[in-house]
């Protein structure tokens, strides 16, 4: 019998039992499995997601992290990612996976593979353009839907022009709506000129007034529910009993009470009720925040140049000089009238750093006063080789077609004009360039600007 006994618990080391020269039987120790290989470790917004090689023999893994992490983290063997959410930006986490090992527990761990990673916050926008168009179904990243009350959520939907919108509508929901879609979080310079600019269209109604607001915050956190931070409704202009169906209005509101701020914006939709005259079909697209390269009007610094423009008379005595407007403001003018020979004078913006793939105009307010007879007169131009002082004729201009009336003599009643920069990129210069065929009558054109942007 002893025999019998000894030859069952010396074949039972194939399952880590052993047998002692006393005949003794014990369970053998496990050995620690090997740590996962190739752990890697990506951080994100408030999160940090970890990845590693998928280990053979092991029954799963034992995560934990530190500071903050108290309770570890079980995962099973056929997991080779996991995402650790939420975390506090710009904090350090070390973290450690462990390999486990055994048919049952107690398992053996190994002594744990490693890695440090700093979860970091997406930066901040100083501009940003939205169609909905790339991201639909989904929202765009950084975006935010949430639902207050009911079931009838912001949601993307097919546009009449064949691209995408965001649309909210309590018709037929479980309770009256109120629901949130929220931007990514953007930085307003202090010296902020930033315009938020969305296209929205409303149909039905709601008979007690409800529908979309626009609202900003710089206080909330960037995820899940907005309520418990501070929102100040800004006035966009919206008219929620428009019922204006598949024609969309735009409203544009200038943000420049609200500079040098982290700030969200949010489209809070509301309604009275669920029924029919409870509540407006809502949808918006087209959704941008920019902050203008330049906006110049003159006014601040009226007789002198703005900051780094440049003032340049290449030919006579009658250059570019600063009046006072007929609104009460200033403007920029120039007359050969009189001089000592035909004009060649140049009025250039600051330097413009033009981005790739843009889609940013110029647009400035004109008049005109006399005509010269052989259709000489002003011209928008732009160079990406001025050196930003002094002799532009040594640098490349090329005209932007801006389509300026020089025989416009629409005396004190302005024109506008624009013209696109999308084919610029880089730093780039802007001129309004003003010639003229003589000094007498019939031979140049008074010509005033003011109101330039570009944006």
């Amino acid at each position: 019998m002893k025999k019998t006994l000894t030859l069952i618990a010396c074949i039972a080391l194939l399952y880590n039992i052993s047998c002692d020269k006393d005949d003794d039987i014990v369970v053998a120790p496990i050995a620690s499995p090997e740590n996962a290989t190739n752990l890697q470790a990506s951080e994100g917004d408030r999160k940090v997601t970890l990845s590693w090689a998928k280990q053979e023999n092991v029954v799963g893994y034992k995560l934990t992290y530190s500071p903050g992490g108290s309770d570890p983290i079980f995962l099973r063997r056929e997991v080779t990612s996991y995402e650790i959410i939420p975390l506090e930006n710009d904090q350090e986490y070390t973290f450690t996976l462990s390999s486990a090992a055994g048919e049952r527990e107690p398992f053996v761990y190994s002594e744990g593979a490693t890695i440090s990673s700093t979860p970091v916050a997406p930066p901040k926008l100083a501009s940003f353009s939205e169609d909905f168009d790339g991201a639909c179904p989904d929202l765009p990243e950084g975006w935010v839907s949430f639902s207050e009350t009911s079931n009838k959520d912001w949601h993307c939907v097919g546009d009449f022009d064949g691209g995408s919108a965001f649309e909210v509508n309590s018709y037929g929901g479980d309770e009256p709506s109120k629901d949130w879609l929220i931007t990514p979080a953007f930085e307003l310079s202090d010296v902020n000129i930033a315009e938020l600019s969305f296209d929205y269209f409303s149909k039905w109604g709601d008979a007690d007034g409800f529908g979309l607001d626009v609202m900003i915050s710089a206080d909330y956190s960037g995820l899940g529910d907005p309520t418990v931070a501070t929102w100040e409704s800004i006035d966009a202009d919206i008219d929620n009993a428009l019922n204006n169906n598949t024609v969309y209005a735009n409203s544009t509101t200038s943000l420049s009470p609200y500079s040098g701020r982290s700030l969200f914006i949010a489209f809070v939709y509301t309604s009275s009720g669920t029924g029919g005259g409870q509540g407006v079909q809502m949808r918006v697209d087209n959704v941008s925040l920019k902050e203008p390269l330049l906006v110049e009007n003159f006014d601040a610094t009226c007789p002198d140049l703005p900051d780094f423009w440049t003032n340049y008379s290449e030919a006579s005595n009658k250059d570019w000089h600063c009046v006072g407007d007929f609104d009460g403001g200033s403007a920029f003018e120039v007359n050969s009238y009189g001089g000592d020979e035909p004009s060649k004078d140049w009025l250039i913006t600051p330097a413009l750093e033009l981005p790739t793939d843009n889609d940013i105009k110029l647009t400035f307010d004109y008049f005109s006063k006399w005509s010269d007879a052989a259709g000489f007169g002003l011209d928008a131009m732009i160079s990406t080789d001025y050196n930003g002082s002094g002799d532009p004729t040594s640098a490349t201009w090329t005209s932007l077609n801006a389509n300026i009336d020089n025989a416009l003599n629409n005396n004190t009643v302005y024109a506008s004009s624009s013209a696109s920069l999308s084919m610029y990129s880089g730093e780039a210069y802007v001129a309004f360039f003003y010639s003229s065929s003589g000094t007498g009558g019939g031979q140049g054109v008074q010509m005033r600007v003011d109101n330039i942007k570009i944006k």
